[in-house]
């Protein structure tokens, strides 16, 4: 048990808890550098931008 316990003390000290949020990357393909985010993706889950809603709106409702 005191191996478990070390190791987790480990993966606490190395996760860095600066509580940012979420990190976007917008991939955008040759000749289209003026698209917009209409869906992310995390894991499983998948979140779909509505009508009149905003990319900023879209990444604080994900």
């Amino acid at each position: 048990m005191a191996n478990f316990e070390k190791r987790i003390e480990a993966l606490e000290q190395a996760n860095p808890t600066d509580n940012m949020g979420p990190r976007f990357i917008h991939f955008v393909g040759m000749g289209q550098g003026d698209r917009k985010i209409q869906r992310i993706t995390q894991g499983n889950q998948e979140w779909q931008r509505q009508p009149g809603e905003s990319e900023q709106d879209l990444k604080d409702r994900a």
